[in-house]
């Protein structure tokens, strides 16, 4: 194991983070707080914000990511604070969401599996 903080973080951590260009918006609409999402996992996310909720505070969040037509509905606990602003780990989010989430996330890694499976099937049989 690595002595570098940064290094041992990753390494606990279950999901891979992505950056993207969304924003989060709490629920109840009331509330009227907005969020820049730096990055996401399938695990959580990590928002930008002056303000943060006390540590443990249970959010209700409305996910819109840039290119996706669907949002992304969960319910996140706080879970840490930086200088930026604060990290959720997802609760609760519906599985048609997560879905929704999973193929946003892994759709370039999707894309490089299918071109090596196409590619392949042009390659002349090896094995005749």
């Amino acid at each position: 194991m690595s002595n570098d903080p940064n290094e041992q973080k990753r390494e606990r951590r279950a999901f891979q983070r992505y950056e993207v260009m969304a924003y989060a918006r709490q629920l109840p609409e009331t509330t009227n707080r907005y969020y820049f999402v730096q990055d996401l996992s399938e695990a959580g996310a990590f928002l930008v914000s002056q303000s943060k909720p006390v540590l443990g505070t249970i959010l209700k969040l409305n996910i819109s990511i840039r290119f996706l037509s669907e949002f992304i509905n969960t319910e996140a606990r706080v879970v840490r604070h930086d200088e930026k602003g604060f990290g959720v780990a997802f609760k609760s989010i519906p599985v048609r969401d997560l879905e929704i989430l999973r193929s946003y996330l892994y759709r370039d890694n999707a894309e490089k599996i299918l071109s090596r499976f196409k590619s392949q099937k042009n390659e002349p049989d090896t094995l005749s």
